[in-house]
């Protein structure tokens, strides 16, 4: 690898240009010389040539609004970075307001944090709303692109599975069990009372879900307007209310497939973290 100039390289690789392996080699000598995932770098012009047009994703969409429309960002261990507005922190997690709702994170994910004063949290808060009428455009643009890359979305793990954070309809937040097993999504009472879903104590269950370790739920089915982790959202996810009176333990439901079958999908226990990719 060769600097030409601040935006020139010359990268030479011994792979022949036969079915895109010099192309895949030039993505991988660019990904170590860069210290970026493969994920983020493409070639979008000069597949079939010496001479590439290289594109390398440095930031996510959270970023379009630019500096002065965060006051907060928390940087994940994973290279990620997220701004919005710190709204609560304890001992073992920091929850985070964005644009479309409120994100937490557990603190063995986290590198760092950088926090702005009071008064640039509150001055944050009132113009976000009118800096996201102004860039629109812009994030959706960026939203577009992010979805051709894999989603590194950061988990909690929990034995041999992963929990996530999801926000459904758009204002909730839910810590899901990951589990493939499981063919719907499945919630807690407590969270679907969160989310305005009337369960009366006589309510008897119309559907059965079956768990991988035998034991089975049987509850309410319900459509969720929307499900998504991180900027992945999917619209009219089925899903069922476990009318157990007991929560569940550590979580509050399953992520099952029928959020999970619009993926491509790999879960990562040393991460800990759910690498998400839309199905074509």
């Amino acid at each position: 690898m060769e600097k030409l100039s601040e935006r020139e390289l010359l990268v030479s690789v011994k792979e022949r240009a036969i079915e895109g392996r010099a192309n895949t080699a030039v993505i991988e000598s660019l990904s170590r010389y860069l210290d970026k995932p493969k994920s983020r770098i493409s070639i979008i012009k000069g597949h079939k040539a010496k001479i590439k047009t290289v594109e390398v994703i440095c930031f996510f969409c959270f970023f379009i609004l630019g500096n002065s429309a965060f006051a907060d960002t928390i940087y994940l261990k994973n290279d990620r970075q997220i701004s919005g507005v710190i709204s609560r922190e304890d001992e073992d997690s920091v929850e985070l307001t964005v644009k479309n709702g409120t994100l937490r994170f557990f603190k063995y994910q986290i590198a760092r944090i950088t926090r702005s004063a009071p008064e640039e949290s509150n001055a944050v808060t009132d113009s976000a709303e009118e800096q996201g009428k102004q860039t629109r455009e812009s994030v959706k643009k960026a939203q577009l692109l992010q979805r051709k890359l894999r989603n590194e979305i950061p988990a909690m793990r929990l034995g041999n599975s992963l929990i996530v954070n999801a926000l459904i309809n758009d204002g909730i937040t839910a810590r899901l069990l990951v589990d493939t097993g499981v063919n719907v999504v499945v919630l807690s009472r407590l969270k679907a009372k969160e989310l305005g879903i009337v369960i009366n104590k006589e309510e008897k269950p119309n559907m059965k879900v079956k768990l991988p370790g035998g034991g089975e739920i049987e509850g309410k089915f319900i459509k969720l307007g929307s499900l998504g982790l991180d900027d992945l959202k999917t619209n009219e996810v089925d899903a069922v209310v476990d009318l157990g009176y007991e929560p569940f333990k550590d979580f509050d439901g399953y992520l099952g497939m029928s959020y999970l079958k619009y993926f491509e999908f790999e879960v990562n226990l040393s991460e800990p973290q759910l690498i998400l990719q839309e199905r074509r």
